[in-house]
C-alpha cells in the first residue's frame, strides 16, 4: 500500500476521533444549555426555500403518492 495513502488515512482517522470526542464532551456551560429544549415558536417571517432554489418538478405529486401508499387509501387533492 502507498505510504502517502496510509499516512493520509491515519490523519483522517485521528481527526475523526478528535472531533468525535469533542462532540461527546462539550464544556459544562454548553452541555447544560444543550440539554434544555427550545420551545420558542418558529419565526413567522422566515423565507421559504423556494425563494432561493427552484421548486423540484413533481415533488408534491411524489409526496402525495407516497402518502397514499403509506395510508393504503386515496388522499384527496383538495
Amino acid at each position: 500500500m502507498d505510504p502517502r495513502f496510509c499516512k493520509a488515512w491515519q490523519a483522517a482517522e485521528t481527526e475523526f476521533l478528535n472531533l468525535k470526542e469533542a462532540i461527546e464532551t462539550p464544556p459544562e456551560k454548553l452541555n447544560a444549555t444543550a440539554l434544555v429544549p427550545d420551545l420558542s415558536p418558529f419565526p413567522a417571517n422566515r423565507f421559504m426555500a423556494t425563494f432561493f432554489t427552484p421548486p423540484i418538478e413533481g415533488y408534491i405529486e411524489k409526496l402525495m403518492e407516497a402518502g397514499r401508499r403509506a395510508l393504503g387509501r386515496r388522499i384527496s387533492d383538495d
